[in-house]
């Protein structure tokens, strides 16, 4: 099968952005271009061929059903579908008017809006309602197992910690790697990692991976049970030097538990199905008055006394762009942002940052080599020399001691596809 060009159509930044990360990130995907307007879509689609359309129902002053109309005019062959924010007031019935094959919502899972993509692609319509995902939860007993996966122990090594067989210790990795959603020792350390799931690793000191004197870390947790929208705005803050670890959360007792664990010095709390993030923001300050709460709203900041009564520092909108977005989490957490100075010898290259920001989602060499455009054997050769500049042994404790915040590099998780 021909790998899929793609089309984002959506006025929002974040909401682009973070669509654009998880769809990119499938290996049935050749490209995924984006667009603010419907100019920008139909000159888009009239300068190459793109096989699925995902287009916002409501592009600011634009309706979204006139883009469908536009981009079925200049393109026949492509086959649309609608974004919609609350999927239950657009009907499908409405969607097959304007050429459309159904309706997506933005808040659904990243799993699912790629497996609408695959319909889509073969010409079948799709209805994708919003979900309410549950997060994944773990015992204290798997907690303990992963952070010794994370520290790049062996299964025997992990048995004699343990006092288990190292077959015992197997079988637990496999079914956590399940529970997980992820193929090996690497993804499910960095998906733990994210998550929050298990705590970072004391005492490891950054190490600078670009050259730049980067800025004390700022830990930030991005509270949201939209994927795309979590996505966009961990992809908008991530690439900022004084950001350090950036977890996101899907559900408010997630949020609280989370932030109990690791501390954050600002968390953006958006919408969990009936409550609009304040009471969210109110109960992360009252368990610690320190943490500084940033309200994500659509378009409008809500009433200034919304923002007193969520004890909330400020507003982050969503119809911002990257840059705005990063200056206003950093000037909320500007007394916790310093600058440090760093040793060059250290430093990773840019190829191996490269090679890195792949290696700690689980890629194997092949598909790092596949990626980046390399050779499977000049991978090895970077991954040999990023081990000993990180002080590890294996992808494990690469994955884990990255994950941890101790190297910041801008990576995300890795999405599972369907087949």
């Amino acid at each position: 099968m021909r790998r899929l060009r793609l089309l984002v159509v959506d006025d929002h930044d974040v909401v682009r952005s973070g669509m654009q990360w998880l769809l990119r990130r499938a290996p049935w995907v050749e490209s995924c271009a984006c667009a603010g307007t419907t100019a920008e879509a139909v000159a888009l689609a009239r300068s190459l061929d793109h096989d699925v359309a995902l287009v916002d129902v409501q592009l600011g002053e634009e309706s979204g059903l006139r883009t469908c109309l536009e981009l079925r005019g200049v393109a026949p062959g492509m086959r649309v579908a609608l974004l919609s924010s609350r999927w239950d007031l657009v009907p499908t019935r409405l969607a097959l008017d304007v050429g459309a094959l159904g309706v997506v919502s933005k808040e659904a899972r990243g799993r699912d809006l790629l497996a609408a993509v695959r319909t889509l692609a073969d010409g079948l319509e799709v209805d994708v309602a919003c979900p309410y995902p549950e997060p994944v939860r773990l015992l204290p007993w798997d907690r303990e197992i992963l952070e010794l996966v994370a520290a790049g122990l062996t299964n025997a090594e992990i048995g004699v910690q343990v006092h288990l067989a190292s077959g015992t210790i197997k079988q637990h990795t496999g079914e956590l790697y399940a529970k997980l959603g992820v193929a090996n020792r690497a993804a499910a350390v960095h998906a733990a990692r994210r998550m929050g799931i298990i705590s970072p690793a004391g005492g490891a000191e950054p190490v600078p991976l670009d050259g730049t004197p980067p800025a004390s870390a700022v830990d930030v947790l991005v509270a949201d049970r939209a994927d795309a929208t979590r996505t966009g705005l961990m992809v908008a803050l991530q690439r900022e030097p004084w950001v350090g670890q950036c977890r996101g959360t899907c559900d408010a007792d997630d949020t609280l538990a989370t932030a109990r664990r690791t501390h954050p010095g600002v968390a953006l709390v958006g919408a969990f199905g009936g409550d609009d993030g304040v009471e969210v923001s109110r109960a992360l300050t009252a368990a610690n008055p320190a943490l500084r709460t940033m309200l994500v709203r659509e378009d409008e900041p809500p009433a200034p006394d919304v923002i007193r009564r969520a004890r909330a520092s400020s507003v982050v909108l969503k119809r911002w762009d990257a840059t705005r977005i990063a200056a206003a989490v950093r000037a909320v957490c500007a007394d916790a942002v310093a600058a440090r100075a760093w040793s060059a010898e250290d430093r990773v290259s840019p190829r191996e940052r490269e090679v890195l920001r792949v290696l700690v989602t689980g890629a194997t060499n092949a598909e790092i080599a596949g990626r980046l455009g390399l050779s499977p054997h000049t991978v090895k050769q970077h991954t040999r020399s990023i081990y000993r500049k990180l002080g590890v042994r294996n992808r494990a404790a690469a994955a884990g001691r990255v994950e941890a915040g101790a190297y910041p590099i801008p990576v995300l998780s890795r999405i599972n596809v369907p087949a």
